[in-house]
């Protein structure tokens, strides 16, 4: 794999419906990372190339994403579509609403292995937290169902654009260890990025 390469790609993306220009990291045929801005809506990944022709992991289906927040048109189908592509093995399960448009379920289920919708809890708590509570205690259940062992808990409107997301936290989690961890009752490390964290 060529130095730094992992460097250059961002982790996260964040966009609206309407702005899902990004920089992307693009593996040219020297094996050197060029950036391109590029819409979402455009194929402009390659898995072998991101993947498999950088020697990085290639998937494995214990591993998913859970998806929860209320769906944001545009940007949810463009985030799914994109994830989808580049985590082709990997679980996704979108957590969201009853309420939710008919429409905007049926755009988004081709992508994920199983949409979950609940219904709203009476009170949203400080900052929306039985919500947040609610939809992502749904989504995780079914990703347990469906066999996933490591998730990635993630809004609607993100999107992680590396191509090797849990390859790279299970290398920092080593890093760190899970001795501490342990120690409180946990299995192993949550990795929380500080990026929309409050």
């Amino acid at each position: 794999m060529p130095t730094g390469f992992l460097d250059k790609m961002p982790l996260f993306g964040r966009g609206h419906a309407g702005s899902w220009a990004k920089f992307l990291c693009n593996a040219n045929t020297q094996g050197k990372a060029t950036t391109t801005k590029k819409r979402f809506s455009e194929k402009y990944l390659s898995v072998t190339d991101l993947r498999l022709g950088y020697g990085l992991d290639t998937g494995n289906p214990t591993d998913g994403f859970v998806i929860q927040r209320p769906l944001v048109e545009s940007a949810t189908v463009e985030s799914l579509r994109f994830l989808r592509q580049i985590y082709p093995d990997e679980k996704l399960v979108v957590s969201t609403w009853n309420n939710s448009s008919v429409k905007l379920l049926r755009d988004i289920e081709k992508y994920c292995d199983a949409v979950v919708t609940s219904a709203l809890p009476k009170t949203s708590g400080g900052s929306n937290r039985n919500y947040q509570l609610v939809s992502t205690q749904a989504g995780l259940a079914c990703a347990r169902e469906l066999g996933v062992a490591t998730v990635v808990k993630m809004r609607t409107d993100m999107c992680i654009m590396a191509p090797a997301f849990f390859e790279l936290a299970r290398k920092l989690a080593f890093l760190y260890g899970n001795e501490i961890c342990r120690q409180h009752g946990l299995d192993g490390r949550i990795i929380i990025p500080k990026t929309y964290t409050k």
